[in-house]
């Protein structure tokens, strides 16, 4: 670009100096004359050039490097969970649940978010009467980039996405078995969570605290073995 101003101004103030020159003079200093203005001439073709070029950037004329679909990792730069995935899971006391009635290792992520999995594990909690359950999955990722790619592909047609704190949620809700549901997936660092809570006689606002509730004491004991900037 400022090459082509600098050839343009060469050609053109070389040619105002040649033609301008008074007869009498010496070749010598029609020469040294030519040179100079060919010099000036350059650089005003290069000044000219770039501001035409600024301002074709600024109306959109110029390329843009497009990130969409590039998922943004979420907490602090550099935020990372290097314990183990097992520490994660939640006495019952701190799930607020009667009981824990299953806690097993996930040694395979779903489908379509494997990149970068480390570990994960699931465990379910119940209470017996009124009958309220709640199953809690939890991923360790390599980093917050691949945590937070799962995240954009756990739930598609999650209606709600909002942050909690510093954490990244999607929710959704439905019926099953004449039960309402809730789900709510997160991801903060590198730890990425999904959520399902139902209940018989629980409404779908108190599922979805329940679900909050579940997913932020979850970060609660990550930020307990070294994960920053989430809680």
């Amino acid at each position: 670009m400022y090459g082509v101003g600098f050839v343009i101004g060469v050609i053109l103030f070389a040619v105002i100096a040649g033609v301008g020159q008074l007869h009498g003079e010496r070749a010598e200093k029609k020469l040294e004359r030519v040179v100079w203005m060919a010099l000036a001439g350059a650089f005003v073709g290069i000044v000219l050039v770039g501001s035409i070029w600024s301002v074709t950037r600024s109306e959109g004329g110029g390329e843009v490097e497009s990130t969409l679909g590039t998922p943004e990792p979420t907490g602090p730069a550099g935020a990372k969970y290097k314990g183990d995935v097992k520490a994660l899971v939640l006495a019952t006391a701190d799930a607020q649940y009667e009981a824990r009635v299953r806690s097993v290792p996930i040694r395979r992520a779903t489908a379509g978010m494997r990149e970068g999995f480390v570990g994960g594990w699931r465990s379910e909690y119940a209470d017996r009467s009124p009958v309220s359950t709640a199953e809690i999955s939890v991923y360790v990722y390599e980093d917050s980039a691949t945590a937070a790619k799962a995240l954009s592909l756990a739930c598609t047609s999650c209606d709600e996405s909002k942050p909690l704190g510093a954490i990244a949620t999607r929710s959704g809700s439905g019926v099953a078995g004449g039960d309402p549901f809730v789900l709510v997936f997160a991801a903060c660092g590198n730890v990425y969570m999904a959520v399902r809570t139902s209940g018989t006689h629980e409404s779908v606002d108190k599922l979805k605290y329940n679900a909050g509730y579940l997913i932020w004491v979850t970060y609660v004991a990550a930020a307990r073995r070294g994960l920053t900037g989430c809680v």
